[in-house]
């Protein structure tokens, strides 16, 4: 789904784009590759490619995905998103943790005990290739990206 001019929407379960507990995942043609910023839960990654591929880009120009923060609903497509197309995943420096050490997130498991997330999800450890800290500004292409990160205390 085309949202601006170089902004689109190609996973989502509001809009029935991808897994049914994926967050909004938007795809960015940054003029010299794309960005996918944010990724879903894991298990609507072949439905995130289809799309790309439905607006007519190939998935292997993605170059970055870009985590907007790391809760496992944002980020678990990430290791199978950079397998399939090479990128490099940018995160929040402070949830850099989280994504090496998943096995110490209690809402992970408690998410799995409870029912909320299916069993066949298998959260898989993720080292980003890059973090980010507050105010970082970054050029991709003709795209200028700023970090904004909120602490909550």
């Amino acid at each position: 789904m085309q949202i601006a001019e170089h902004l689109y929407l190609v996973g989502s379960e509001t809009f029935g784009l991808s897994h049914l507990l994926d967050c909004n995942c938007y795809l960015i043609d940054y003029g010299g590759g794309l960005a996918l910023v944010d990724t879903g839960l894991g298990l609507g990654t072949d439905s995130i490619l289809k799309n790309i591929r439905g607006h007519g880009f190939d998935p292997s120009a993605l170059s970055h995905i870009v985590l907007t923060h790391t809760h496992l609903g944002l980020w678990g497509g990430a290791p199978a998103l950079r397998d399939a197309t090479g990128a490099s995943i940018w995160a929040p420096a402070a949830g850099r943790h989280w994504m090496e050490h998943v096995d110490e997130d209690k809402t992970i498991w408690q998410n799995l005990k409870f029912g909320r997330w299916p069993r066949e999800l298998k959260p898989t450890s993720c080292t980003p290739d890059r973090v980010f800290s507050d105010n970082e500004t970054t050029e991709l292409g003709s795209t200028m990206l700023r970090t904004a990160v909120v602490q909550v205390h």
